[in-house]
């Protein structure tokens, strides 16, 4: 995550959704202060890249789909964009976010493991 989004403000969860649906730009709810997010660097595309193809593999299967562009809600009101997430039940999925995704893929690194372990487990 980069920095807080402007103006700062601690946001609830409904006043957060309504907001982020209207942003130019992605970013993650974390302790009410949403964070934009970085762009991804070349290696991050490298090792997730492989796995898009899954994705079209999967739904011509009927299997569940994997989503890239879809919120994880976390405990409280975090919610964070996973690399990857695959939902396996909840009919009807939820409009912005998924709460019971059963896949979660983060690609890690050492500059964010403290927040993936810390905040996104």
């Amino acid at each position: 995550m980069a920095q807080a989004a402007k103006p700062l403000k601690f946001f609830t969860a409904a006043e957060y959704l309504a907001w982020e649906e209207a942003q130019p730009e992605r970013h993650e709810l974390v302790e009410g202060v949403p964070y934009a997010m970085a762009g991804a660097s070349q290696v991050h595309n490298l090792l997730v890249g492989p796995l898009r193809p899954a994705e079209t593999l999967r739904s011509r299967a009927g299997m569940p789909p994997l989503h890239r562009d879809r919120q994880a809600k976390g405990r409280g009101e975090h919610f964070y964009y996973p690399d990857l997430m695959m939902v396996c039940a909840g009919v009807p999925p939820l409009t912005y976010y998924e709460e019971s995704p059963c896949l979660l893929v983060e690609v890690g690194f050492d500059s964010t493991e403290n927040i993936n372990r810390r905040e996104k487990f």
